[in-house]
């Protein structure tokens, strides 16, 4: 006679097992999950490339004699207060590129502003109205 040390409640062992595996994947923050990492990951390389990029209108501003930056929000509602209110500074969102209180863009995580470069003169009436 054989014996078999086999238990019955094999399944029942198993949905134990997956309930307690869901129960640890639901009281994982988000921000810990793939998909959380993924969009944070995303996130900190669009602020990188948009620092990038904004530094890079700096030097040819400043290498090309240009006078004047603008300051670009991305025109939606989901604008914040903080860059809202630093493209209404300067001169209306104008600023002299060698200025001191040029802000620095991204401002903030996630920020989508930007500098254009004003090839114009501030005098001319295009940019004065």
């Amino acid at each position: 006679m054989t014996s078999t040390n086999h238990c019955t409640c094999h399944s029942y062992h198993a949905a134990e097992k997956k309930d307690k595996k869901k129960k640890d994947e639901d009281s994982i923050p988000f921000w810990l999950t793939f998909s959380g990492l993924m969009m944070r990951i995303d996130g900190l390389a669009q602020d990188f490339l948009f620092g990038v990029t904004n530094d890079a209108f700096q030097a040819v501003a400043s290498a090309n004699q240009v006078e004047y930056l603008h300051y670009l929000v991305a025109g939606d509602d989901r604008v914040c207060e903080q860059c809202l209110d630093y493209s209404r500074s300067g001169e209306r969102g104008f600023y002299r590129a060698d200025s001191p209180q040029l802000p620095r863009i991204p401002v903030h995580p996630h920020c989508r502003c930007q500098w254009e470069l004003v090839i114009a003169d501030l005098n001319q009436p295009a940019l004065s109205t």
